[in-house]
């Protein structure tokens, strides 16, 4: 299926293109204007490099959903397929009736082709970026940010579910397995661990 390209990331032809072209910033500016694109379905808007938000026209506040990839730059099968939904999502071929957040998490990273710049990005997470010993690193800068977004989106939407899409880069012991969030006094349904 060809996908068709969007005038929000000319000249460049798809998000992913976009990304890959653009420079990495580690500010939040609330003083520029978004670039946005509206569909018939809802409205794209770019917030970062790599950061692409979707608000459909209807929603139910508290259903928003995060997809994010390229935390490790080279896992690329995981970047492609994200950049694929995007794809879709943007050509009116497919519809969500969910607020999204893309993330392509180490763009810098994913520019190089490699793994990380400096440090796992991965370990940043949940205010460890905030560390004395690596604050001023390229990967702390770019978590801190992806973390303020996200606090934004699940300001503005609401926050349901979050899918982290990663690569195996060795054999696993276990076929398939997920990593389930702790929730205090919760105890995983049966379904969700099949």
């Amino acid at each position: 299926m060809k996908e068709t390209a969007s005038a929000m990331f000319y000249p460049h032809t798809d998000f992913l293109s976009h990304t890959l072209a653009s420079p990495v910033t580690h500010s939040l500016s609330t003083s520029m204007p978004r670039i946005q694109q509206r569909t018939a379905n809802g409205v794209f808007s770019l917030l970062s490099t790599g950061v692409l938000q979707y608000a459909p026209h209807h929603y139910i506040r508290g259903d928003g959903c995060v997809l994010s990839a390229g935390i490790h730059g080279n896992e690329t099968a995981p970047i492609e397929l994200l950049n694929q939904l995007v794809n879709r999502l943007m050509s009116d071929t497919t519809c969500s009736l969910r607020p999204c957040l893309f993330i392509l998490g180490n763009v810098q990273a994913m520019q190089q082709a490699t793994r990380f710049v400096e440090l796992n990005m991965n370990r940043l997470f949940y205010g460890a970026h905030c560390e004395q010993a690596v604050a001023e690193t390229h990967e702390a800068k770019r978590a801190n940010l992806l973390e303020r977004l996200l606090e934004c989106f699940q300001q503005d939407f609401g926050l349901k579910e979050h899918y982290d899409f990663h690569t195996a880069i060795r054999d696993s012991k276990i076929e398939r397995f997920a990593l389930y969030p702790y929730r205090e006094n919760e105890q995983p349904k049966a379904a969700q661990l099949e």
